[in-house]
């Protein structure tokens, strides 16, 4: 072996195998159905007291699939139910935020400051701070992603670690839901009286 060294094999007889299965494969540019009793036949004449079963790869694919498209459910549904949370969360905390805001809104709108001039002013400040959330997420996914991608890359189907149609509609989900969380709250503040959101104070 020229100095090699290799590593040792062992021969069994099909007989002494462990898993007792044996598979044929068998291709027709006809109807399955129509070589059927043939492989029965040829089958038979080698082994007659061998069980045999024979099914289209289709359903062989099918079934060994089944629970890699189970698992992709579930993470679906928790991959939904986290995004439905950070959505949840993301319009929580802007419309807490611009509801604390209600005494200087009506100050502005006592000093002739216009109601879409308010709600204008309300929804950008809202994004400026959520698009500093997103830049600094956006950096830590694509490191975490760039880090882990090629163990990543085994396990996904037809998804690249580094998805841009997710690094895409995520953030503009979470713009959305920032600008209607200010937008709700701030008209709703613009069309109050002055005079009675300050007295409330």
């Amino acid at each position: 072996l020229n100095g090699e060294r290799s590593s040792p094999q062992i021969y069994l007889p099909s007989l002494q195998a462990a898993d007792r299965r044996f598979f044929v494969l068998a291709s027709t540019a006809s109807e399955p159905s129509s070589i059927v009793g043939g492989i029965r036949t040829a089958l038979g004449a080698v082994a007659p007291d061998l069980p045999i079963v024979i099914r289209p790869f289709d359903d062989v694919v099918a079934e060994n699939q089944l629970q890699w498209s189970i698992s992709s459910v579930f993470l679906s549904v928790f991959g939904g139910g986290a995004l439905l949370l950070a959505t949840l969360g993301i319009y929580g905390l802007i419309s807490y935020s611009v509801a604390q805001r209600e005494r200087e809104i009506a100050v502005r709108i006592a000093l002739g400051a216009g109601s879409a001039e308010i709600r204008r002013g309300v929804v950008s400040d809202a994004l400026r701070l959520t698009a500093t959330g997103l830049v600094i997420g956006l950096a830590v996914a694509m490191s975490i992603s760039m880090a882990v991608g090629q163990s990543m890359g085994a396990i996904l189907y037809d998804v690249a670690p580094f998805d841009p149609v997710t690094f895409v509609t995520v953030p503009l989900l979470f713009a959305a839901v920032s600008a209607l969380a200010a937008f709700v709250p701030a008209t709703r503040a613009s069309r109050t009286d002055p005079i009675e959101a300050l007295r409330s104070e």
